[in-house]
């Protein structure tokens, strides 16, 4: 009986806990958020009254990295060759360096700047940690707004 009881907690410690899109919508919902889901993935907008909505993050989740990644986007875009590019470069290592929970990054393709919040999902996500990081996510953008679009 004992090994049976020692079986099963061995298996409960090294079973992974995957986190569903119907979670992640519940916790959107929770949180008010305006937003539109494809299978795992999610866009979420702004909406001004007046104005059409606006995308600004995208939440996905990925059983196979058993993470869940969450990027916002900002009004910054890289330009493509030059000495403002260089600075522009300069100014996301700086912001990299300084933001240690997030990554700054720029679209190799089309230069759009973008801040992506990476966290593991290997034994599951509570409410409070997701809205938390949510939180910093759009926190930092928003911390940053001026020196995104200067860029």
């Amino acid at each position: 009986m004992k090994y049976a009881l020692l079986v099963t907690g061995l298996v409960c410690m090294t079973a992974t806990a995957t986190v569903s899109p119907e979670l992640v919508a519940t916790y959107l919902d929770s949180l008010g958020a305006s937003y539109e889901q494809q299978d795992n993935a999610f866009l979420l907008y702004i909406e001004e009254e007046g104005q059409d909505p606006w995308a600004f993050a995208y939440i996905e989740t990925s059983d196979a990295d058993e993470a869940c990644y969450m990027v916002a986007f900002t009004p910054g875009v890289l330009p493509a060759s030059g000495e403002e590019r260089v600075a522009g470069l300069e100014t996301l290592a700086r912001l990299n360096w300084e933001y240690t929970f997030v990554k700054f990054m720029a679209d190799p393709d089309t230069g759009e700047i973008s801040v992506m919040y990476t966290f593991s999902v290997e034994n599951g996500m509570g409410f409070d940690a997701f809205a938390a990081m949510m939180y910093v996510l759009v926190g930092t953008v928003q911390e940053n707004l001026d020196v995104l679009a200067d860029i």
